[in-house]
C-alpha cells in the first residue's frame, strides 16, 4: 500500500502498458510512458501528424510528441524545405536539392 495515507494499492505489473512505469503519487497512480506512447495507462500509440520527408522521427520527452529531426540542409516541421549551402542566393527562384537555382517563370 502507498499514497499519503497508505490507502492506495501498489501498482500492479499490468497497470501501465507498453513498458510504462507506474509511480505512486500522493493520492493516485500515474504512468510514465515509454517513447511513442501516451494516455493514462500508456495505451495510446502516438502517431506522427505529418511525414518526416528528409529526416528521422524522434520522441521529444519535453513536448511528449514525435518530432522530425532534419538531415543536413533540410528544415521545416516535416523536413520538406531545402536550404542552399552555396554562397550564391537564388533571386526570383528556389534552390533545388542539387544546390542549383530553379528560376520562376519569366526569370533566367
Amino acid at each position: 500500500w502507498g499514497g499519503e495515507d497508505c490507502s492506495l494499492e501498489r501498482c500492479k505489473d499490468d497497470f501501465c502498458l507498453n513498458h510504462g512505469k507506474c509511480i505512486l503519487e500522493k493520492d493516485r497512480k500515474t504512468c510514465v510512458c515509454d517513447m511513442y506512447y501516451n494516455g493514462d495507462n500508456c495505451d495510446v500509440l502516438i502517431q506522427p501528424k505529418s511525414a518526416c520527408e528528409n529526416g528521422n522521427f524522434f520522441y521529444n520527452r519535453t513536448s511528449h510528441k514525435l518530432e522530425c529531426e532534419c538531415l543536413n540542409s533540410w528544415y521545416g516541421s516535416s523536413c520538406n524545405h531545402f536550404s542552399c549551402t552555396t554562397n550564391s542566393v537564388c533571386h526570383n527562384g528556389n534552390c533545388n536539392k542539387n544546390n542549383q537555382c530553379n528560376c520562376r517563370p519569366g526569370f533566367t
